[in-house]
């Protein structure tokens, strides 16, 4: 199986021990380059059940290929999932990007890009007008070439130690959310 095939559907509750791995695995070999051990470690504490809450509660996303999953993304109404970025404001359209991570020896294979185009898709249809995330200060390029907008740092407190984020912003174009 070549490194590009792969296929994108929805997360089930039996892709909560995958999901875990290579949360904690994308954490600590990807985002190490920006935050301390401690912090990674706080974050990590409550990845698991997080994650849980974003497979029954969000519209979560998983890259497979074959039966290996290799990444994850969910989008949610603001404030539906625990340590949420925005305060939960669930009449306005738009909605919050949770959870994206890929697989390490899976990244730059254009999966995160595809889990990212259907979580756009998947929002428009929901009639979605803006999507929001809180990315890592390492992930701040990726979404930008995708369009979002650095709106200001955001810093999220997890078991007494704060991360800084950079909240970013994309709207979705009309036309697409009325298709």
């Amino acid at each position: 199986m070549r490194m590009t095939d792969f296929e994108i559907r929805r997360a089930i509750a039996a892709d909560l021990p995958a999901l875990a791995e290579i949360q904690q695995r994308s954490m600590r070999e990807l985002a190490s380059m920006s935050y301390e051990t401690a912090q990674i470690a706080a974050f990590l504490e409550h990845g698991e059940a997080i994650l849980s809450e974003i497979i029954e509660k969000a519209n979560c996303w998983v890259a497979v290929a074959g039966p290996l999953v290799i990444g994850c993304a969910a989008w949610c109404r603001p404030g539906a999932i625990s340590l949420s970025a925005l305060p939960k404001r669930p009449t306005l359209p738009e909605a919050e990007i949770r959870s994206v991570h890929v697989r390490p020896g899976w990244t730059r294979r254009g999966v995160a890009r595809r889990l990212l185009d259907r979580i756009e898709k998947d929002a428009a249809e929901a009639s979605v007008l803006r999507l929001s995330l809180l990315s890592t200060l390492n992930g701040r390029a990726f979404y930008e070439a995708l369009g979002f907008s650095a709106t200001g740092e955001k810093k999220l407190k997890v078991d007494g130690l704060f991360m800084t984020g950079v909240a970013m912003t994309k709207q979705l174009e009309k036309s697409r959310s009325a298709a």
